[in-house]
């Protein structure tokens, strides 16, 4: 993998995938974050196995390759450079990055033990999954609004998370530590028939 891309979007990419990192995990594979060179943009991918993300990046690839990398260090390292092209270089499992007078190497571990992540389209394709529309505004407003009633404490897992259902045409949004409940509710064009989900608060 060899590439050059801006700091400026390198650093943005890193600091909204390391959201999805686990840090507290066991796996060392989930304290990393994905990173693929292909077709002209580097994809970062991070998981933590509840959720996922992946973010594409407009950069120069001279050849293509993945690898993951430790979340801290390479976001640290990356938000400390200068507004200017960062080139990254692997070989084998080490990452050289150069950008202006600095340079750094980073030890990663090779991209075939990160867990596999769906694509939209994978999703897409499955027997029983359901899509819809929905104003991103106006959901994430509803999910500011509640996710602070969710617990922290993760010893009641089902308690950290948003619960979602579908009455008639509505989606209502729930979350609860145990001492208080936020509710939340957001018409929908149609009615959708499906199971109740929780989904993580953070």
């Amino acid at each position: 993998m060899k590439l050059t891309i801006l700091q400026e979007n390198l650093n943005y990419g890193l600091s909204k995938v390391s959201k999805f990192v686990d840090q507290r995990t066991q796996l060392p594979i989930l304290a990393n974050i994905l990173f693929r060179a292909e077709k002209g943009k580097l994809k970062l991918t991070a998981t933590n196995l509840e959720s996922a993300i992946n973010l594409w990046l407009p950069c120069k690839v001279e050849k293509e390759g993945k690898i993951t990398l430790p979340a801290k260090g390479i976001v640290e390292f990356v938000s400390s450079l200068p507004k200017d092209n960062v080139d990254l270089d692997l070989e084998q499992d080490k990452l050289k990055i150069l950008c202006s007078n600095y340079k750094a190497v980073f030890n990663g571990i090779s991209a075939a033990e990160f867990p596999a992540v769906p694509s939209l389209k994978d999703l897409k394709k499955e027997e029983g999954k359901i899509n819809m529309r929905l104003n991103l505004k106006l959901f994430l407003e509803a999910v500011s609004q509640i996710a602070f009633n969710a617990a922290i404490d993760e010893t009641r897992p089902v308690l950290t998370g948003i619960k979602i259902s579908f009455p008639k045409n509505e989606m209502s949004m729930a979350a609860t530590d145990g001492y208080r409940l936020g509710l939340k509710n957001l018409n929908l064009k149609t009615a959708v028939k499906t199971k109740d989900l929780i989904i993580p608060a953070k």
